[in-house]
């Protein structure tokens, strides 16, 4: 069998980061041979990461193997197919993106590839036409940690639970406009937003947005928590993620929705715009699914250069959304019900074992259904 070398991100705390090294590994476990390559971007340059790196101890060991391989699997947004394509190999391209144009920026290096490898069919639209593309959802596996409770959260609240950079994207303002409203007056229901404020500009003018747009009215605002990212760990997420009664997602546009599939992996139930990526996992029976409609895409709180005007995305409708709130919190049976079909729908569709397969067919060359 063909031998494989898989770049990616490894060592970032990022959505990247995560969905390469949960990709690399389901690829190891199929039985392919594979040795990682671990990169990092910084002023625009890609570099490899020192083998002092902080890898887990399962990437660090595919990361220090170099078998003879003649595929090259480049795990990283355009920008950095250049740096890692090799030629005289076969060079596969692991991306995603979250509108249905593609930027025009990216054509190019897109052209780099012998194929595409999207984690959701909503994003191979964008990409169809330039190289070959195949669905190959991103694997979710984790270990439950032992306790449930967080740090500086109370025990008797309905935590729902959000994950995301600070950007225009996941729509913060909905979010926080919705939960408010659905739960005012109410000291029962909490959310606690993990916040990342890496790529969305100045991180204090972000911090000050943050905060006003936080700033309680205490006699009639339910609470809301929020750690930054720079205090978080991934032990750290998946303790939130174990903690939290619910997710919650009203983002406008996502290419996958990796957070979301990891808390409904988790038996969690999750309430999110049912639009964009996450579909490729969730439905009305297995979510509590937000109505939207499609508008031009605006940015206000980080500019992302990226999207471009005459894109659209969805802008998730703030009523609906409250309503689908209380039903999340309060609707014991709704609640119940919805968790454990959408537990039940990630460990079918995005079990590590499948998703391992899946790549291991592409590798060997075998046909799947392609866009």
């Amino acid at each position: 069998m063909s031998g494989v070398r898989y770049v990616g991100y490894f060592g970032e705390a990022t959505g990247y980061g995560q969905a390469a090294r949960d990709q690399l590994l389901a690829l190891a476990a199929s039985g392919v041979d594979v040795g990682a390559r671990s990169i990092c971007v910084i002023d625009g340059a890609t570099l490899d990461v020192a083998p002092d790196a902080h890898l887990s101890p399962d990437v660090a060991r595919l990361a220090a193997r170099a078998p003879a391989y003649d595929t090259v699997v480049v795990h990283t947004p355009p920008y950095g197919f250049g740096a890692a394509h090799e030629a005289g190999r076969r060079n596969i391209g692991v991306v995603a993106w979250e509108t249905e144009t593609l930027p025009r920026a990216w054509h190019a290096p897109v052209r780099m590839m012998d194929e595409l490898w999207v984690p959701s069919a909503f994003s191979a639209v964008a990409f169809a036409g330039s190289v070959p593309v195949h669905v190959i959802p991103h694997p979710v596996s984790l270990r439950v940690p032992r306790e449930r409770a967080f740090p500086g959260i109370p025990d008797d609240v309905f935590v729902f639970a959000a994950i995301f950079e600070w950007q225009d994207r996941k729509n913060p303002d909905g979010l926080v406009r919705a939960f408010r409203r659905a739960f005012a007056g109410k000291r029962d229901v909490a959310l606690v937003l993990k916040v990342g404020l890496r790529f969305g500009g100045d991180p204090e003018t972000l911090l000050r947005s943050l905060r006003q747009l936080i700033s309680p009215a205490p006699w009639r605002s339910p609470p809301i928590y929020v750690l930054e990212a720079s205090e978080t760990s991934r032990e750290v997420v998946t303790q939130l993620l174990a903690r939290a009664d619910a997710y919650v997602s009203l983002h406008r546009a996502e290419g996958f929705g990796l957070c979301m599939a990891e808390a409904m992996a988790l038996g969690k139930p999750v309430v999110a715009t049912g639009y964009s990526g996450n579909l490729e996992f969730m439905d009305a029976e297995s979510a509590f699914l937000v109505d939207y409609e499609l508008v031009p895409i605006r940015q206000r709180l980080s500019f992302w250069a990226d999207f471009e005007a005459g894109m659209r995305w969805a802008e998730p409708r703030v009523d609906h959304a409250v309503e689908q709130l209380r039903r999340c919190a309060y609707q014991h049976e709704d609640r119940r019900r919805i968790a454990e079909r959408g537990q039940a729908k990630v460990a079918e569709l995005l079990a590590p074992e499948r998703v391992g397969r899946l790549m291991r067919e592409r590798i060997e060359g075998r046909r799947l259904d392609q866009f």
